[in-house]
């Protein structure tokens, strides 16, 4: 287990073996090492570093905080004796993580079992649940929770839509598989996080269908209509209502609890039907359109044959 452990999900927090330096790490300089290890893919330049951290001062004075703050990094990490490379990689121009630095990140962590299991072509599904658990179970919380910095709160939700998407995969392999408990913990966390979010709503209900709890089931609609109306100012889509509808009459949903392919196949192919459904009502339009002009035409010919029979024969 490496020495250094720093944790960026939830409530920020630093230890050396069993000792917190939390502490000891000045303000800017917890920000300055968060920011770095958050985008620890590649050196960062001085200059940069500074205005993103120091916006509101001059670039003399940003340079001279950001000295300061790696300093104070460095003193604070020197205290953990044990580590056998040094945390930054520093120079006249960039800063840096050193990757092979004694040190273990949540965030890091995280990244890394989302990378896996979201590549179809590395690991079996096995594993790839394996991942999907291990990292759902890193995330104890959004990105560094209390802070409300411009780059913080675009990392936050870029890292809290990973996990959804995560999470989402686990509810759909927890339906197909008939493990409706976990998919209901998989469902809820999902709305814990985004209350609005339509889908996860939908496989609750399902889910709660499924595991016998049809009125629970209802009151997840309930919960889905008011939570939509609250946070988007819209109605449920016509999936949910009709999936309303069918627990209401007690009958089996159409969709599993299964799969988001399954689903979004199903998606396709409606798509599909009406598309062909709307190309065919405008060929309607059209031969009725046409059909109209040809009577119209046949009218006019008449008319004027029969006005052609009349000259043609004075004594009629």
């Amino acid at each position: 287990m490496p020495t250094l452990n720093i944790r960026l999900f939830g409530q920020f927090s630093v230890y050396c073996d069993d000792e917190s330096l939390e502490e000891l790490i000045p303000g800017k300089a917890k920000e300055l090492i968060c920011y770095l290890l958050i985008h620890r893919q590649r050196p960062l330049v001085r200059e940069f570093l500074a205005n993103i951290l120091w916006d509101d001062c001059t670039t003399e004075h940003s340079m001279q905080y950001l000295r300061k703050a790696l300093w104070q990094l460095h003193r604070t990490f020197c205290k953990c004796a044990a580590t056998a490379e040094p945390i930054l990689q520093v120079n006249s121009h960039w800063v840096s993580i050193n990757p092979r630095a004694d040190i273990w990140v949540d965030v890091v962590e995280f990244e890394r079992f989302c990378a896996g299991a979201l590549n179809p072509s590395l690991p079996p599904e096995a594993s790839r649940l394996d991942l999907l658990e291990a990292a759902v179970n890193i995330y104890r919380g959004d990105l560094l929770e209390g802070w409300y910095q411009d780059w913080c709160l675009c990392d936050r939700g870029r890292l809290q839509n990973l996990h959804l998407m995560v999470l989402d995969k686990l509810v759909a392999h927890a339906g197909a598989n008939h493990e409706y408990e976990k998919g209901i913990d998989y469902a809820t966390r999902i709305l814990r996080c985004d209350r609005a979010h339509e889908t996860a709503h939908q496989h609750l209900m399902q889910l709660l269908y499924l595991s016998g709890d049809r009125a629970g089931a209802l009151r997840q609609y309930d919960n889905c209509v008011t939570a939509l109306k609250e946070e988007l100012g819209v109605q449920p889509s016509e999936h949910i209502r009709l999936l309303y509808q069918q627990i209401c009459e007690d009958h089996a949903p159409l969709l599993t609890a299964g799969t988001n392919g399954n689903h979004r196949e199903s998606e396709k192919e409606h798509s599909l039907l009406q598309g062909t459904l709307n190309g065919l009502v405008n060929v309607k339009k059209t031969l009725n359109v046409l059909q109209a002009a040809v009577d119209e035409s046949l009218e006019r010919v008449r008319l004027a044959f029969q006005a052609s029979n009349h000259t043609a024969d004075p004594k009629r």
